[in-house]
């Protein structure tokens, strides 16, 4: 850990080398620090009754929990295959306590879709209310074959059957699996002002097949560009322009073919931190909503699942897992202030594909920079000029490519800086700069 550090000159810094400059006074984006979540897939453990998951939870400070339900003709319980959660209302109640706001995704009493009966959603609403909550509509219609008149019919009941309970409510749809523009587009015309309360979709990097590492984090800026073109539909349709991917990871399914065992491993490793980071920090300029799938699914956990047969470093039970790191770049992980609510103007020279840069204000006043540099073999170096804000101190944090599991070391302590901060980023690595 360094302090107090005197910088080289730009002149004494060789080989990769990118300069940037962040302008504090221009605002890009307006964000949210709720607008970063996570999905409660209420497998293996929750926080409900569970002291150390709901410890690591509280820890990540991800304010947006996705959670499944349905409605079984007595109570809300999960509605994810195979869970067998049932305290659905225990478990809002912890993440409400804490200020963190829940999706509730409504599904059948048979399963995502299917088995609906009307008035299905008025006992939900009824049972855990509007207080920091959204409402979504069913999820993943169109794995199931549904069609678009389908998929509006069952939308439209949920939310006729949701008004009953709380009048006013309007719902997120239609959760698609995939971005698909012109379907979300339709379901938001036809849905309609009194009804949309926002478009929600899902996109992983893979999964029907394999990418190689580099392809996939060269995809990231494409969660950006989803939703700029989802807000330019909902402008021309005069509705507001609310857009969420509500499921983000990786890959959708650990065995999706990557060689050499047809198994993902990638999932443990550095690679899962940098394309969380990257993902989120595209999806959340752009003025999106983003929720990483899951805090507890096996590989696609952000957190580990005890008792679950994929675990080939043998972590412990309610630990971080890479993309936990992914996520904390942005939430700080009670070590560092959380994003607050403006993205900054960034401008770079001479620099990289696999090198990014993003700028956002802090819930203590001053200014998170995350770099990321996605190379898998080459450090680069970077030098971000500051406008807009006077000479202080900064702290630094930096993940380890080779200790995927640790949390980033700390490698600047009240650093002084005037109008400039210099760092080396190692390949596969998030750093975040907290500029006082």
């Amino acid at each position: 850990m360094t302090t107090a550090r005197t910088f080289e000159s730009t002149s004494r810094l060789t080989g990769d080398f990118t300069s940037a400059t962040v302008d504090t006074r221009s605002v890009v984006m307006q964000t949210d620090p709720t607008w970063l979540g996570a999905g409660s897939s209420t497998y293996g453990a929750t926080p409900y009754q569970n002291p150390a998951q709901a410890a690591v939870e509280k820890r990540l400070d991800a304010r947006y929990m996705r959670i499944p339900v349905r409605w079984n003709g007595s109570m809300v319980v999960s509605s994810a295959a195979g869970s067998g959660f049932t305290n659905v209302l225990g478990l809002v109640d912890i993440y409400r306590s804490w200020g963190f706001r829940c999706l509730i995704v409504i599904a059948g009493r048979t399963d995502d879709f299917e088995g609906y009966i009307g008035g299905d959603a008025t006992h939900i609403v009824n049972a855990l209310g509007t207080d920091l909550i959204d409402y979504s509509v069913s999820n993943e219609p169109d794995n199931q074959g549904k069609s678009a008149a389908q998929i509006l019919a069952q939308s439209i009941q949920i939310y006729d059957d949701i008004q009953a309970a709380a009048p006013g409510t309007k719902v997120w749809g239609p959760v698609l699996a995939s971005y698909k523009r012109t379907e979300q587009q339709q379901w938001a015309q036809n849905m309609g002002s009194d009804r949309f309360a926002g478009i929600d979709y899902h996109h992983y990097a893979m999964g029907g097949s394999s990418l190689t590492t580099a392809d996939a984090l060269a995809s990231t800026s494409s969660w950006g560009l989803e939703v700029a073109q989802t807000k330019s539909d909902l402008a021309t349709l005069g509705l507001p322009q609310r857009v969420n991917c509500d499921e983000i990871n990786f890959s959708w399914r650990y065995g999706d073919g990557t060689q050499p065992d047809g198994n993902n491993t990638r999932f443990f490793t550095a690679v899962n931190t940098v394309f969380l980071a990257s993902a989120l920090g595209h999806n959340l300029r752009a003025g999106g909503r983003i929720m990483p799938y899951a805090l507890q699914n096996g590989p696609l956990g952000l957190i580990t699942e005890q008792y679950h047969p994929v675990n080939p470093d043998n972590r412990p039970p309610s630990t971080p897992m890479p993309g936990y790191w992914g996520v904390a770049a942005w939430t700080g992980e009670e070590r560092f202030s959380h994003f607050k609510d403006a993205f900054y103007a960034v401008t770079t020279t001479n620099n990289t594909a696999t090198t990014e840069i993003f700028a956002v204000n802090n819930e203590a006043g001053g200014c998170n920079l995350v770099l990321i540099n996605k190379s898998e073999a080459t450090s680069r170096s970077m030098q971000v000029n500051v406008t807009g804000m006077g000479p202080g101190k900064f702290d630094a944090y930096q993940t380890v490519a080779a200790a995927p599991y640790d949390q980033p070391a700390k490698i600047y302590s009240e650093a002084v800086y005037t109008n400039y901060v210099s760092m080396i980023l190692p390949p596969m690595t998030v750093t975040t700069v907290v500029l006082k």
